[in-house]
């Protein structure tokens, strides 16, 4: 995702203030999924699918 908006960026398609922007969100919800994950692991639950 990071090398995506680095492209864009590159591209002059966003600014860098709105990549810089964007590259954070992307690091917080990619904390958020993984305390999830960890969550779902330690309740035991099945995999869905």
């Amino acid at each position: 995702m990071q090398t995506h908006l680095k492209v864009a960026c590159g591209r002059n398609h966003i600014t860098a203030e709105e990549r810089a922007s964007l590259v954070d969100r992307y690091v917080v919800i990619g904390k958020m999924l993984t305390q999830w994950i960890k969550h779902l692991n330690r309740e035991n639950r099945p995999l869905r699918g």
